[in-house]
């Protein structure tokens, strides 16, 4: 027979830290299958704006007015998914003219308050969000701000 430990006998103490193990199991399986699924969400959502949005995009930056209004009534909480269609192109694509097109469709949705309200944000992402979309469309109006986000305290916005 084993002796109890503080009081408590070791076959209660091993069955209920088995159970233990078993909960704590559980609840972990439960937190990355709902993890997973609003990823899977997520994905779901943007490949559906990107779907909607892309071709007006595209036609906005080769410079079609109707195509910019249209861009500039979406719903506001489409307008970051439209602002990333826009702005992601501009990596590879230098091009100073499809830079201007992109400047003025931004303008014509009103982005640039959006970047604007990012940049004074607290939020070090927010910040380093507005930061890259400043310096893709290379609107020389910030460039205070850039000079000013090489002292942030967060090494994300800086870099």
């Amino acid at each position: 027979m084993i002796a109890p430990f503080f009081g408590v006998d070791p076959l209660v103490a091993g069955l209920f830290l088995l159970r233990l193990g078993l909960v704590l199991t559980a609840v972990m399986i439960a937190a990355v299958v709902v993890e997973r699924v609003g990823y899977g969400i997520q994905l779901f959502r943007e490949g559906r704006l990107e779907k909607r949005y892309l071709p007006l995009v595209r036609r906005a930056v080769a410079g079609d007015e109707a195509a910019r209004g249209q861009l500039a009534a979406c719903p506001s909480w489409h307008r970051l998914a439209v602002a990333r269609l826009l702005l992601l192109p501009l990596i590879d694509d230098r091009d100073p003219a499809r830079i201007a097109a992109t400047r003025e469709t931004a303008q014509a949705m009103s982005l640039l308050e959006t970047v604007r309200r990012y940049l004074r944000s607290n939020r070090w992402w927010r910040r380093a969000v507005a930061l890259r979309a400043v310096g893709v469309m290379q609107d020389r109006e910030y460039t205070s701000w850039v000079v000013a986000a090489l002292d942030d305290s967060n090494p994300d916005v800086r870099g």
